[in-house]
Order: C-alpha cells, then structure tokens, then sequence
C-alpha cells in the first residue's frame, strides 16, 4: 500500500497482485540459450491485507499510521494524468531472451519484452522494451558463490506512459550457500529506479529490495524454490541506500524441471 501526495498530484496503491509465470529454457549449442516467459497476471483485493498487518506489527515490530484505518480487499492504483486502476486478470508482456556462456564464470544476456500486456488494465506499457545484461559468479568459499549482475532496460516511447523512463540502470548482488546436497540458502540485493516519473518525490525513489529464499533439491530433475522480498520496512527506512521502495511483502514459490 502506498499514499502520497505532492501539491495536486497524487499516488494510490492498494492491491495485490498475483502472477504466474511460466519459463521455458532451451539449448542452441556453443554455451547459447534461448528463454520464452509469459506472465498470467491477476490484480485483486486480495487476500494478504491481515498477513501484512501481522508482519508489520508482530514480525517486524512497526506501526504504519497509513495503512490503519483502509479497507481490506481494497483493489486501487491512482496515478497522476490517469484514470483510476481496479481489479484485472489477463496476459501480462511476454519476454523473449537470449543468453550465452561467456566463460564458466560470466553469462551475458540480452532480451526483448513484447506488448502483449493490455495498457488499460495496467499489465503492460503498450511499447515494446529492450534489455542486456551481464552476471558474474565466483566461488567465496567451498559451500558459498557470490553473483553479481548488472543490467540496463530501454523502455520504448509509449503512447499510454509518456512518463516512462528512457532507460533504466539496474544491479544486483546475490550470495548462494550450499547447507547441503539439497538445500540452497540464498540472499539477494537489488536496486534500479523507478519505471515511471510521477514528480511525486516518494514514488520516484530509487526501488531497493532484499529478497531471501530457499532451493530444495527434490531429485535429479527437479527442484522447488521458496522466495520473500521486503522493502525498507524492515529497517524502517532508516538505510534508503540499502532497501527503499517496493512492494509491502513478496512471497513466491517457483518449480523449476529439467529434461
């Protein structure tokens, strides 16, 4: 949830948004792979508003004076120069990417967001997107890696956002433990700006994120992974450097098979 205001201009959030992404990764030979994405969204009132309130007040121990008082089941976004945005279902923008093993140690990757997502109900900018990036690993320890990846998104001229950035500069530092044959333990950073300027100074911050998750081995060919992400809650926002903007709380699950 989000609520901010800057002379008549006004920022509105409260929904929560469901998404099923489905991933498919192929090999074409000599270290290149070529992965197909395609997001089911679903934007509702959703059924979290009282888990967050637990998370914030016995988990984190905080008091968000905002968010007292608003209506569960709530599905709003109010951005400035647009019309409000309620509940939606449908396809978000399918991504298409290519990526080639550089060396054992560095992957290189470029891809391309097609509109496929209906601007209306805020599934997609109606302008295609172009992306590259490189991620680099390297062993810390016997048991634990260190990814770092960096990125940048050229986001095309859209007729529904004018106020999309150009292009947006991203980065991420992630480290991997191995607790055993099965079990992954990782931790990951990650900062860009935001997609769009609102000249609302709050939402135009930079977005910094913390995500911890866990990857189960289920057996040769298949794992599960569990995920969450939290804003600058947990700390308050008393390190905006560190973790900032997002949304209130991120909870994932991913199946990954491999043939």
């Amino acid at each position: 949830m989000r609520a901010e205001r800057r002379g008549s201009r006004r920022v509105r959030e409260d929904y929560e948004l469901d998404r099923l992404l489905l991933r498919y990764r192929f090999g074409l030979g000599k270290g290149n792979d070529l992965t197909v994405e395609a997001p089911l969204m679903s934007r509702s009132g959703g059924l979290l508003d009282g888990v967050i309130d637990i998370w914030h007040r016995y988990v984190l121990q905080i008091h968000d004076n905002i968010r007292d008082g608003q209506p569960y089941g709530r599905t709003l976004i109010e951005l400035p120069g647009h019309a409000r945005y309620g509940s939606a279902g449908g396809l978000g923008d399918i991504s298409i990417a290519l990526s080639h093993q550089v060396d054992p140690r560095l992957l290189a990757s470029t891809a391309v967001k097609l509109p496929t997502g209906s601007p209306s109900k805020l599934f997609g900018s109606g302008a295609a997107d172009f992306g590259a990036a490189l991620q680099w690993r390297t062993p810390l320890q016997p048991r634990m890696d260190l990814h770092v990846q960096v990125g940048c998104i050229f986001q095309g001229k859209s007729r529904d956002f004018p106020e999309a950035r150009t292009s947006i500069l991203q980065g991420a530092v992630s480290l991997a433990y191995r607790a055993n044959g099965r079990d992954i333990y990782i931790g990951q950073w990650q900062a860009e700006p935001s997609a769009m300027v609102t000249r609302v100074q709050g939402s135009d911050t930079s977005h910094r994120v913390v995500s911890l998750g866990v990857r189960h081995k289920v057996n040769k060919s298949q794992s599960v992974e569990f995920f969450l992400m939290e804003d600058g809650d947990w700390l308050s926002y008393q390190i905006p450097e560190f973790a900032n903007l997002a949304p209130d709380l991120t909870l994932g699950i991913r199946w990954i098979w491999r043939n």
